[in-house]
């Protein structure tokens, strides 16, 4: 066997034992399979255009499993900690929406406790924040809860408000109310829980919390799955060419220059 069919060997062996290794390694911190979501709409995106560090069409997000409501920050406790992912505060959250049979992934915005005495909502992450970045039910209490939470001053957000219909809340689920987390897309103009997405997020629910992003591959992903790309910024497309033209290029570009130094050299 030659020196360049050697070559060859070992890059077909080396090429899926790395990739193995990664998906191990992801799959180790992650707890769940797959450990990677691929992105497929615009609900958690900033702008038109992508940025590193928010969730955008066509990303890749690695999740670490976690199903309890201890693990997970709140945008509204996010307000008094200073915890921020992904360009905004509180924990971006993947949960099992029973309205729409799938996996939806969306910021954790305030948990919601239910007193089934006065049929009414408390929220207690509201009492540390300052009382200029919220109202609830007209006022600044945060028990006994029927009508409407008000979030001020969330930059993202096209009228810089995140309005929770609570008398909605409590209509849709009926019979059976309950406690949970409210949650939206960064870039959504409602909550989803007002929106016909889901109920409040019960901790069943819950698949894993966002911890990193590989931008731009999920693009792969859509195309494969006839998804289109119609939804994914032209600035994500722009460097996903970028980032592939690079990849393929560079260790094509070095294996030439030095092959090019050992025939000079002989």
């Amino acid at each position: 066997m030659n020196k360049e069919n050697k070559s060859t060997l070992k890059a077909i062996i080396t090429i899926p034992a790395v990739i193995i290794i990664i998906f191990v390694a992801l799959f180790a911190y992650s707890g769940i399979w797959p450990p990677l979501v691929v992105v497929d709409s615009e609900s958690m995106q900033h702008g038109d255009q992508s940025s590193i560090g928010t969730i955008d069409t066509g990303d890749i997000v690695i999740i670490k499993e976690t199903n309890s409501f201890e693990d997970i920050t709140t945008y509204a406790e996010g307000l008094s900690t200073g915890h921020k992912t992904y360009s905004g505060y509180g924990d971006v959250i993947v949960y099992n929406s029973e309205y729409l049979n799938k996996s939806i992934i969306h910021r954790a915005i305030i948990k919601l406790e239910y007193d089934e005495l006065t049929n009414s909502f408390s929220a207690p992450s509201l009492n540390d924040i300052n009382e200029n970045l919220w109202e609830a039910d007209g006022g600044h209490s945060y028990s006994n809860l029927k009508d409407e939470i008000v979030l001020k001053n969330v930059p993202y957000t096209k009228d810089g408000e995140i309005k929770i219909n609570l008398k909605n809340i409590l209509y849709d689920m009926g019979s059976s109310p309950h406690s949970g987390i409210v949650t939206m897309g960064d870039g959504n103009t409602r909550v989803d829980q007002n929106s016909g997405i889901s109920d409040l997020v019960e901790e069943k629910d819950i698949t894993g919390k966002a911890r990193g992003e590989i931008p731009w591959f999920g693009i792969v992903n859509l195309i494969a799955n006839g998804h289109g790309l119609s939804s994914v910024p032209q600035n994500s497309k722009t460097d996903f060419v970028i980032a592939l033209v690079l990849i393929i290029g560079v260790p094509i570009g070095l294996s030439e220059i030095i092959d090019y130094r050992k025939k000079k050299k002989d």
